[in-house]
């Protein structure tokens, strides 16, 4: 009996999955930190290939874990009596349908948790405009770009290079070994 192949665009594969929760873990140490930070103005979240954030076997994708992350840090630093450093998620994909489906699911939560930006753009483009929003920041401000692509082709060494130089920016991208060359 041949066993029918996983599709990995409609349900977390065991090795996305450890991934994803390599994201969470970081995720949760690194929004508290900085929001309790006394010299952090804001903190910048962009995923630039988000998927369709709530999968079809009920498993959470990458957006929908950093909007729960940056929740949980929301309601922990409040009963601390804490300023909340305001948060922004920017959530891109190319394929709107998934950035629609993800927009539905965040737009139903708590509008105070943190701000939302929506994009459909190529990779490139995103990552572009990333660059050039950080490079408008102040040295206080702090990002986190997530780059997690189904296909790798859209990934330009010298838009990556740019944006590690970035103090503020750090960058977690997934990219298989069989990749590099």
């Amino acid at each position: 009996m041949k066993t029918q192949k996983k599709d990995a665009k409609k349900v977390i594969l065991p090795h996305s999955q450890a991934k994803l929760d390599f994201y969470k873990d970081y995720l949760k140490r690194y929004i508290p930190i900085l929001r309790l930070a006394e010299f952090t103005t804001s903190i910048n979240i962009f995923d630039v290939f988000c998927g369709t954030g709530i999968y079809e076997d009920g498993k959470k994708g990458s957006p929908i874990i950093a909007f729960d992350a940056v929740k949980e840090s929301y309601e922990n630093i409040l009963k601390l009596n804490k300023p909340l450093t305001p948060i922004n998620l920017s959530i891109n994909d190319l394929k709107t349908e998934k950035v629609e489906q993800v927009k539905q699911y965040l737009e139903n939560q708590n509008k105070e948790i943190c701000k939302f930006e929506f994009h459909n753009k190529d990779a490139i483009v995103f990552l572009s405009d990333i660059n050039d929003t950080i490079n408008k920041q102040t040295s206080k401000d702090r990002n986190l770009i997530l780059i997690d692509p189904y296909g790798y082709k859209n990934i330009r060494k010298d838009i990556i290079e740019k944006l590690v130089q970035k103090r503020n920016t750090e960058i977690i991208l997934f990219l298989p070994i069989s990749q590099i060359y």
